[in-house]
């Protein structure tokens, strides 16, 4: 019994080790700006069942409905949550010159949002 209950708290240090491994590798390509091969812009991602996503839609419609944004639906395009690394929606990302220059987890406010939107 002892040694299943050794056994069983290695496999969970290892776990989160590496989870902590990911994390911060995620981090660090981020900092140093993942290129992308999308045009730039602004690229809030969502799921149809996020709640915190439908907020969101609706207090930036009228910069969706611009063009300033746009948004991605990772239930029908699950490739882009795998190929920007997306852990968690809303995520919304700036890319300039093919490169993620920033990223925001959760709601955005739009003054914060303001800062990034291409002046007319």
């Amino acid at each position: 019994m002892r040694e299943a209950f050794v056994a069983m708290a290695i496999a969970a240090l290892l776990g989160l080790w590496l989870a902590q491994r990911w994390i911060v590798a995620l981090q660090r390509r981020r900092q140093q700006g993942s290129s992308t091969e999308d045009a730039d812009g602004i690229y809030l991602f969502t799921t149809p069942t996020c709640r915190v996503c439908a907020r969101m839609k609706e207090v930036h419609a009228s910069t969706i409905r611009d063009g300033a944004v746009r948004v991605v639906d990772l239930a029908e395009n699950p490739a882009a949550a795998r190929r920007y690394g997306i852990l968690s929606v809303p995520t919304t990302l700036v890319v300039r010159h093919g490169v993620v220059v920033e990223s925001f987890h959760g709601f955005v406010p739009p003054s914060e949002l303001a800062r990034w939107l291409p002046e007319n």
